[in-house]
Order: C-alpha cells, then structure tokens, then sequence
C-alpha cells in the first residue's frame, strides 16, 4: 500500500530514494544499535534519534548548549542550523548525555562530538550495520543505515498521534512556510479507515422481521401493515387509532396539493 513515508525522499550515496515503512529505525531496532556502540556513538545516535536532529547540528552541540532543566530532562540548545535555531528536549538521551559529560572533561566551547566530517559517522553506522546483520539478518538484510534516518523516523513517530503540524514544524526547526511537515501528515485510504475505526465493536446484525400473519384469513403481511391487504383485518387497537388519525388527515393534505 501506499504509505506516507512513500512520498519521503532521502539521499542515499548522493542518489534520492523514497523510504518505505521498514526502512525506518523503530525503538527496537535503536537499541540494538546501542548495544554495539561506544558510550560516544551512544549519546550521538541517542541525541539524534529522540531530538530528530540533522547530523550537522548535532554535530555542532558544545557543552554549554547543554542544560539540565530536571533529572530527567534535558534541553539542548541548537544554535547552528540550516534554517532555524531552537530549543530541543530530550529525556531518555539524558542518561547518556550525563554519562558521556561526567567521562570526558569538556571545555563549554567545545564540540561533543569532535569529528572529521560527517563521513565518519556514516562509516561507524556501516559498521554497526554489517554487525546487526551478522547478528540478526532477517531483520538488517538489505536495510540501510545513515545519520538523517534516525530524524526522519523520530519526526514519522512524532507525527503519528504525538504532535500536531505546526509543533513539528517548530520542533523540526521548519519555518512557518515550509511544507516539510505536510509530508509527515500524509494519510493514506487505510490511514483514515483505520483511524475512524479504532476501538469500533461491529454492532450485531438485527434478525430479520417475521411477517405479520391475518388471525382472520392467515396471510402474511408485511411488518409495516396496519392491515390485512387481502381481506383488511386491522391487526390492533393501536393501529385502529392510526388509521382514524390519518382519516382524519388525509383529506386536508389533498386539498393542499390541489
């Protein structure tokens, strides 16, 4: 079927490709990228999968854009950015951001993550790649990893009951304008059906109606039938009235036709 990741370009060695629903990285799949990674990788893959970042802002984070509002939550400022600057909040990244800090003993203008170039982190997910699939090849075998799928699955989820249009376009750094985010709101036929539907119990379907049997003559009638059509055996006392009202009626519903 048509998914709205169909309509999702991405770049993959300089060709463009339109990603499917299992190319994209789910919660499982993140931890088993974790768990061949080092304490750096991790915080790297972390911050870019839940704070849905481009690879050149995350790799632009210096310790002072780091601030920790609570235990648990943390806020990273993104100052350098291809469109707009914003404020990101993390919270399961916060372990690991605290980790890394607390392990490595950084000056606040400088870089987290130090690399040469951008290449070097698509090398490291090539291979922790060839390492899953080894590991688990029904489920990598012929998948892809890169830096800019990790924001294109964190914004698919995001997307998906979590945030409306205009909170993922200010989360993505969009501008108001873009229509970026139109393609993360696309829905399908089977999108709606089953968005309409969720939860609905079938009513069960109602037993036909018996005819109505004439206790004079014995034959059917249909259930709406005030009276026996063959020999006009008015059924009941409430269906007397009925007919005496609509005698009543009647003749002035005609002369208002006329």
């Amino acid at each position: 079927r048509n998914d709205l990741l169909d309509l999702l370009p991405s770049k993959i060695n300089g060709k463009t490709k339109k990603l499917s629903k299992i190319d994209l990285i789910t919660k499982k799949d993140l931890e088993q990228i974790l768990k061949y990674s080092n304490l750096q990788y991790r915080t790297l893959f972390m911050i870019l999968y839940e704070g849905a970042l481009r690879i050149d802002e995350a790799l632009n984070i210096r310790k002072k854009d780091i601030k920790f509002k609570s235990a648990i939550i943390t806020i990273i400022k993104i100052s350098e950015s291809k469109t707009y600057g914003r404020d990101v909040p993390v919270v399961e990244s916060t372990p690991y951001i605290k980790e890394y800090l607390r392990t490595n003993d950084f000056e606040p203008k400088i870089k987290l993550f130090d690399f040469k170039n951008n290449a070097t982190v698509n090398n490291y997910l090539i291979f922790i790649l060839k390492k899953l699939v080894k590991k688990h090849p029904k489920q990598w075998k012929g998948r892809k990893l890169y830096p800019h799928l990790f924001r294109h699955s964190r914004l698919t989820e995001l997307a998906r009951g979590k945030l409306n249009e205009a909170q993922i376009r200010k989360f993505a750094g969009w501008s108001a304008d873009s229509t970026m985010a139109k393609i993360y709101f696309h829905l399908d036929d089977e999108d709606i059906i089953n968005i309409l539907t969720d939860n609905v119990v079938e009513a069960p379907k109602p037993e036909p109606k018996k005819p109505k049997m004439c206790g004079i003559c014995n034959t059917e009638n249909n259930q709406v039938n005030l009276f026996c059509w063959k020999c006009g055996n008015v059924f009941s006392d409430e269906d007397k009235e009925q007919l005496a009202v609509e005698a009543i009626i009647q003749p002035y519903e005609v002369k208002e036709l006329r």
